[in-house]
């Protein structure tokens, strides 16, 4: 168990936690390669959730059949990263309306189709 990734969570998780996360006695678990703490439908991630990657990435939005699914917001590094997206996903793939921000600060907005920017 990797005790500083552990750690970068549970410091996380108080910032972006939403209000369904008991912050006396947090339930997350560990899944592959993340922590994640949120909501599950006959134990798959559905509804809110927030997962943080062994890399770093944060994800915070909301998920259906365990992946990226609805609205949410994707930080490349974490939560002082640069860059990010936000918007719209569809399994695990930007997809549809949203912004991307680049580490220079440019914004990309408008619709996205499998991670690529479509329309303005």
């Amino acid at each position: 168990e990797n005790i500083n990734f552990l750690k970068g969570f549970l410091n996380f998780k108080d910032k972006l936690a939403p209000s369904f996360i008991d912050k006396s006695n947090p339930k997350f678990i560990k899944i592959e390669d993340m922590y994640y703490a949120g909501e599950f439908r006959d134990n798959i991630r559905a509804g809110k959730g927030i997962a943080h990657y062994s890399n770093g990435d944060i994800y915070d939005g909301q998920w259906e059949n365990d992946m990226m699914n609805g609205q949410g917001t994707y930080y490349f590094g974490g939560l002082n990263a640069k860059e990010l997206y936000s918007g719209h996903w569809n399994n695990n793939t930007m997809d549809g309306n949203g912004t991307y921000t680049l580490p220079d600060g440019t914004q990309i907005t408008g619709s996205w189709k499998n991670n690529k920017h479509v329309s303005w």
